[in-house]
This record gives structure tokens, C-alpha cells and sequence, in this order.
């Protein structure tokens, strides 16, 4: 199926093991999933992957990126993984039947052999033991209390050098997550060397995880930045919190939300068309703007998708929607965002025009624009929003290439709103 689709699907049954999946898809809103008399009744919505049941599996497509090898190529842009170039060969797998968890699975296993190439990190750890001889500090307290008048061991606190350290645990853990759902042969195979090689360094993962932030990277520890950022992704998008919990791996969801993906493409697009033209993009900068006039205080950040700013001070904001804009309206919500986005950061201006762009996807080879303008009562026009559709193909197609029209189409646009044309 494809996104904002409904469908009845006859001649399925839902386990009940199934139905608990189910319900746990249904309270998190990623797809609604009821049960009819013939089968079941699927309504998707903007997330991308596969559910798979006992009996039968459900795969979400994406409709304008490429496909499944489209998205992982936005992962691939977004995770900041090194030049698309390396994609070449993710058509070929998916060509073979792999799923969006199999073609990301792989590059998961790619950037941990990286890792492992580079070298695994060990650092010290703090560890308590009873021990035969005495190492590190003696714990007197400890040793009163709990052995008393025994003189075969001392109680201690000592450092062990160990890699089972939390950059590697992280990638123990997903590595056990995700190897037993992947079915294609290549990319498990992959992974069930890896997972082995992880179960030594680290033989007892963590129960829970965290996703790491950039303060917790180092000259030491950077070279584990991208395998990170893929593993939070594929425990994310499987809705794993714990990773000690039991069941089986037969049925599960991996779901991805486009929205957040396609922001994250946009970002990463829009640096990459700017970049050198003296401007900075700033993702997700919050302004208070909008005050409590009786207070005195401010009343409520506004925090766009992304900031552009030139130099001179002149800002515009640029918003990613991941909706299907090239043969519809805009709603009116995003409409009254955008033109609030203008008036609040009114440096960017065409002919006197405050000015606020929106990106959304679109199909086809070129770019698509549309210009609204809200007027005051008197005719004046106070703030445009200039919606520009990305034909996303075509998009992964020139980050390959480390440029063409499309960029430049895009770059010149925004420019051109911030007074640098």
C-alpha cells in the first residue's frame, strides 16, 4: 500500500498475538488497522514500512521518493553517512526483495563494520567485587557488613579497561534487535556476524537504550556517530524501549515517519544548496516572538523548520511539509503559519514583501511553485508564502551528484528572498 491509503484486505486473519500488535499500532496512530467480516480494513497515513503478522505481512510504500531505495537514500543524506554514491547498490538488493528494514539493516551493518575497521573503543570502568587479593580501594564498610571476620576475600572498588562500554552497547543492542527480523540472506547474513562479534564485546546489553546526543562524541568516539544514529532510528522505528523484553520476532512493526524524515531531508538539502553563499542555516531555532503584552513577558516560541539569514540581518523562514501539495490546496493552518513566519521575521522581502517559504514533495522533474499573499483591507499586500514543490527523485538524484538545476532552482529562490539574488 501507498501513504493516505485505505483498503480492505479480504482473506486475512489477525491472531491474537496479531491483535496485540495491532493495538499497539493503533494507540500510536502510525496507521489505523480494524477488523471486518471478510478480513481487515487498513487506513495509512504518513508512516512508511512493513508490519509483519503470523500469517501475512503489510508493506507501506512511499509514493514520490523512489520507493523504499529513495528512502534509505534519505536516511543515508540525513544520518550524514558520506557520499550517495554508496547507495548503487541498495537497487540491486531491493530489486531482490528486500524491504525498507532489509536495505537499512544493511547500511546499519555497513557503518558498524566501519567501526569495527577503525577500532573498537575501550575505556575504564568502575567495578565492586570480592577478590581473592586486594586491587583498587578497599571497601571497609562493606567488607564489616557483609563479610565479617572472613579473610579470603576483600571487598573492592577498581577500574577494569573493558569495550563493553556504552558506544558499543548500543550497537550490541541493536544489532540483537534487528538481525532476527531481517529476512533477505545478504543483509542477514551480515548481521548475524556482527551480532556475534558484538555479543562478545558486550555480553550483556543494557535493558533499556537512550539515543545519544553531539555531546556525547569525542575526538575518540567519533567514528561511532553515523552506526548511532542508524541504530536509534531502527530501535525507534520498531517502538523497542526495552530491550530485554521477551517475544517472539514473527510478528512486529518497523515503521518510519515520513514527516520527520522529509524535514530532516529538507534541512540537509537546503544547507547543502547554500552552502558557500554567505548565509547560515539554523534547524529548529526558537524566538520568543509572540508576547503577553499585559504580562510583559513572552507568551510563545515560534521555532520554524529552519532559519535562513544573510548577513545583513534578513531572515526567512523555510518550513517542510510532507504532504501532497502539487494537486491540492494548502490547508489553511499551514497557510496562517507561514504568513505569521513573514510577518515575524520580516527582513526577507520581495518588493516590499515580507516574505516565508514552504518545501513539499512533489512528482515529475521540476519544481513546482505557488505564491499566496495575504492583503490588508485596503488592498495592500502585507506578507507572501511561496509553497515550492521538490521533486524528491530528483532531489537524491543531485545530492549524488553533488549538484544540478534542481539545487540551483532552490538555491536561487531562497536568495532571492533574502535580498542576495
Amino acid at each position: 500500500m501507498a501513504e493516505w491509503e485505505t483498503r480492505d484486505v479480504a482473506g486475512v486473519a489477525l491472531t491474537p498475538r496479531d491483535r496485540r500488535l495491532v493495538d499497539e499500532v493503533n494507540a500510536t496512530r502510525r496507521m489505523t488497522i480494524l477488523e471486518t467480516r471478510n478480513g481487515v480494513r487498513v487506513e495509512t497515513r504518513s508512516w512508511v514500512g512493513v508490519l509483519r503478522f503470523e500469517e501475512w505481512e503489510l508493506r507501506v510504500v512511499p509514493k514520490l521518493s523512489g520507493g523504499d531505495p529513495g528512502v534509505a537514500a534519505m536516511v543515508h543524506a540525513t544520518a550524514g553517512l558520506g557520499s550517495l554514491r554508496a547507495l548503487s547498490g541498495l537497487r540491486t538488493l531491493h530489486a531482490s526483495g528486500a524491504t525498507l528494514l532489509d536495505l537499512l539493516a544493511m547500511l546499519f551493518a555497513r557503518e558498524c563494520e566501519s567501526v569495527v575497521r577503525a577500532g573498537l573503543l575501550s575505556d575504564y570502568v568502575e567495578r565492586e567485587d570480592a577478590l581473592p587479593a586486594v586491587r583498587g580501594r578497599i571497601l571497609a564498610n562493606r567488607q564489616v557488613l557483609e563479610r565479617f571476620g572472613q579473610v579470603d576475600r576483600v571487598i573492592c572498588r577498581y577500574e577494569e579497561r573493558e569495550s563493553d562500554v556504552w558506544e558499543n552497547q548500543l550497537l550490541a543492542s541493536a544489532l540483537a534487535q534487528v538481525a532476527p527480523r531481517v529476512r533477505h540472506p545478504q543483509a542477514r547474513s551480515h548481521l548475524l556476524r556482527l551480532r556475534a562479534l558484538f555479543a562478545e564485546v558486550c555480553p550483556a546489553p543494557p535493558p533499556a537504550w537512550r539515543s545519544p546526543s553531539g555531546d556525547d562524541y569525542h575526538r575518540l568516539n567519533e567514528h561511532y556517530r553515523s552506526a548511532h544514529t542508524l541504530a536509534s532510528l531502527l530501535l525507534r522505528s520498531m517502538g523497542i524501549r526495552e530491550l530485554l523484553r521477551a517475544g517472539e520476532h514473527r510478528g512486529f512493526a518497523f515503521l518510519l515517519d515520513m514527516n520527520v524524515l522529509f524535514e530532516r531531508f529538507v534541512s540537509h538539502l537546503v544547507e547543502h544548496a547554500l552552502t558557500g553563499h554567505g548565509v547560515r542555516v539554523h534547524r529548529q531555532r526558537q524566538d520568543r516572538l509572540i508576547w503577553d503584552v499585559d504580562r510583559g513577558a513572552p507568551y510563545a516560541r515560534i521555532i520554524p523548520d529552519l532559519l535562513v539569514e544573510a548577513a545583513s540581518g534578513s531572515r526567512l523562514s523555510v518550513d517542510a511539509k510532507y504532504k501532497a501539495y502539487d494537486d491540492r490546496k494548502l490547508s489553511p493552518a499551514d497557510v496562517y503559519q507561514g504568513f505569521l513566519y513573514a510577518r515575524a521575521y520580516g527582513g526577507a522581502r520581495v518588493d516590499g514583501v515580507a516574505q516565508a517559504m514552504v518545501l513539499f514533495p512533489c512528482g515529475g522533474g521540476t519544481l513546482q511553485r505557488k505564491r499566496l499573499r495575504v492583503r490588508d483591507g485596503a488592498g495592500a499586500d502585507l506578507a507572501e508564502l511561496t509553497a515550492v514543490g521538490v521533486p524528491l527523485s530528483l532531489a537524491i538524484e543531485e545530492l549524488a551528484a553533488n549538484g544540478g538545476p534542481m539545487l540551483q532552482a532552490v538555491r536561487e529562490l531562497i536568495l532571492e528572498r533574502l535580498g542576495k539574488a
